[in-house]
């Protein structure tokens, strides 16, 4: 399963590569459409899950994926294009497949954090841990608080700076939507979890965790 999705991936990157090279043609189409849906990007995703999912139940011959990905330069190196996508993207456009190798970096930043003692660096708190609790309420509902902001600084605040209206803007913007985010998932996504745990079946095992 592992080397069919890890040909898939590599498949679907090179078909959004030509795409992207030759438009008006059909394989752009289909790159195009690809380009939307994700699907080599949560591929890799789903790579490092297997990955490492073997690796900690001793299920891989060798872990030579995960030795490499823990490697500290190799993750200096993933902070760095995610740390440059994210503020000068401008500059990362133009590289081959920039956004698969951004997701990897991604990946390769999550496996590390999933494994503390290699990470070069440590997030694990419980104020991190909330902002992971409610980050798809924040994906979900920042464009409110974004949107609203922006038409009142619009609307009232037009004759501001530049600079002043970004410090405004992203001031605002980040405590807000996690204010609204944390407010959804108390009164709102909470209802809904309880409901799952309250259908779910729990499956007895001797076996120990991961």
């Amino acid at each position: 399963m592992l080397w069919c999705i890890i040909a898939l991936t590599i498949l679907l990157v090179i078909i959004k590569q030509i795409g992207a090279k030759s438009p008006l043609t059909p394989i752009a189409f289909v790159g195009n459409y690809l380009y939307f849906f994700r699907i080599d990007q949560l591929l890799l995703g789903s790579i490092a899950a297997i990955v490492l999912y073997n690796y900690k139940n001793k299920k891989a011959s060798k872990g030579w994926l995960i030795t490499l990905g823990c490697n500290k330069y190799v993750q200096l190196i993933a902070w760095v294009y995610f740390a440059g996508h994210i503020f000068t993207p401008s500059l990362f456009n133009y590289l081959f497949a920039f956004q698969t190798v951004f997701i990897l970096s991604v990946v390769i930043i999550v496996i590390n954090l999933c494994m503390p003692k290699t990470s070069i660096i440590q997030l694990d708190n419980r104020y991190i841990r909330y902002i992971g609790k409610i980050s798809y309420g924040i994906y979900l509902l920042h464009n409110i608080v974004l949107i609203s902001i922006l038409y009142l600084m619009k609307t009232y605040f037009h004759s501001v700076g530049l600079i002043l209206t970004n410090v405004v803007i992203y001031g605002l913007t980040f405590p807000l939507a996690i204010l609204l985010a944390g407010v959804s998932y108390k009164y709102y996504e909470s209802y809904f979890l309880k409901l799952k745990i309250k259908y779910s079946t729990v499956i007895k095992t001797t076996q120990e965790l991961p």
